[in-house]
């Protein structure tokens, strides 16, 4: 009986210490989380694991404190998506590009697949988790907000999440979104835990790590470009209608279904927009910055000429859309002048970068050969260079 006690009281012991040694642990790793969850030591896939504000440490884009800060709205686009990031490339996307020149610090809170009424939560759930946990310095209103609108699925986002919400009323959509949400509030105060349950995922992509460390930046992109090449979401599906895109001199086929200025929507164009106005409207009310700038990103279809008609990606859908050149350009015209009315009314600056993309386009692919869903680094390089506002 002594002898069971003893081991019981062992026991306790070392599990107590064990406890105590891991939340010990977790709050270092939260203290020096803006330094400690970088892409320098960490794979997105890893940083995936846990809360997604973490995400915004992520980039390469800040020097890790809150000074004098620019908060980065949007979706994968704005996240820097594309064949730069497939390809291993540490200055990927805008916003990489545009921290080297102006050497500015860039918060990240742009995530793949948010809508904008997602992509405002998300800043405004982010900034309230940091400035609430003992563990980090507080942070302070972004002293500017880049908030990027993409044309090919952003509407298609804000409708798809009106219709899951099944809301009536605008007003009543947006009060039920901005509320505090506790799973994300424990995930964030314990991500050591997060990163315990899913040592074994993390070990598979640390091997995946280790294989492009062994066989070299060369051989691992030609290996990736190989797999890409036979994806079945690149290859395409043979019921649906190849695309061709008609370049000065040439044509060449576009080997995924493009994604359109929101054409699938049709008249539920306006409820949609009206999401994009109210989530950019509770942002400028929520956070006192200079400046406001939203910088339109054309759609694929819009970004080139086509061979008519045009089979499109339906979001959120597996069927078959066939538009035309000047249906496409009228939908994005009323996009763009809606949007930039708003703009204008609420004292934003608005920066339009169709006609620049669509030029440049006329001449070869802005989009893929790894990632045809987003821009290269020809794209990229694009946008910035155009960026003369900020």
């Amino acid at each position: 009986m002594h002898s069971l006690r003893a081991k019981l009281k062992d026991f306790f012991v070392i599990f107590c210490v064990t406890i105590f040694l891991l939340l010990v642990s977790n709050i270092f790793l939260v203290i020096f989380s803006p330094v400690v969850f970088n892409q320098k030591y960490f794979s997105r896939t890893v940083m995936g694991f846990l809360d997604p504000c973490y995400q915004t440490f992520y980039h390469d884009t800040h020097d890790g404190k809150f000074d004098n800060w620019i908060a980065v709205l949007g979706d994968s686009n704005a996240a820097g998506a594309g064949d730069e990031f497939i390809e291993g490339k540490e200055e990927y996307g805008i916003f990489h590009k545009l921290r080297k020149r102006t050497k500015k610090n860039y918060l990240i809170f742009a995530r793949y697949g948010y809508g904008n009424l997602r992509a405002v939560k998300e800043m405004k759930l982010c900034v309230g988790l940091i400035n609430q946990t003992p563990f980090l310095p507080s942070i302070n209103d972004p002293k500017e907000i880049i908030f990027l609108f993409y044309e090919g699925n952003d509407l298609d986002n804000n409708w798809a999440h009106l219709s899951f919400k099944k809301s009536k009323s605008l007003e009543k959509f947006m009060e039920s979104e901005f509320h505090d949400l506790w799973k994300r509030r424990i995930r964030f105060y314990f991500p050591l835990f997060d990163i315990l349950r899913q040592s074994p995922s993390l070990f598979i992509s640390s091997l995946k790590r280790f294989s492009h460390y062994i066989v070299g930046d060369k051989n691992y992109n030609r290996i990736s470009k190989t797999l890409q090449s036979k994806n079945p979401s690149i290859m395409g599906s043979n019921k649906w209608k190849k695309n061709q895109v008609k370049f000065l001199s040439t044509e060449k086929n576009f080997p995924i279904r493009p994604q359109s200025a929101a054409m699938e929507l049709k008249d539920d164009i306006h409820k949609a927009l009206d999401v994009t106005f109210a989530a950019i409207s509770d942002l400028k009310k929520n956070f006192n910055s200079r400046k406001i700038t939203i910088i339109y990103l054309p759609s694929i279809v819009t970004s080139y000429n086509w061979e008519e008609p045009i089979s499109i990606h339906i979001y959120q859908s597996k069927g078959e859309l066939l538009i035309t050149n000047s249906e496409n350009k009228r939908r994005s015209l009323f996009i763009r002048n809606s949007i930039r009315e708003f703009a204008k009314l609420k004292n934003l600056i608005f920066l339009d970068m169709t006609e620049v993309i669509k030029k440049a386009g006329e001449e070869d692919f802005l989009h893929g050969p790894l990632d045809y869903n987003h821009l290269n680094d020809k794209g990229y390089k694009l946008i910035l260079n155009n960026l003369h506002l900020l």
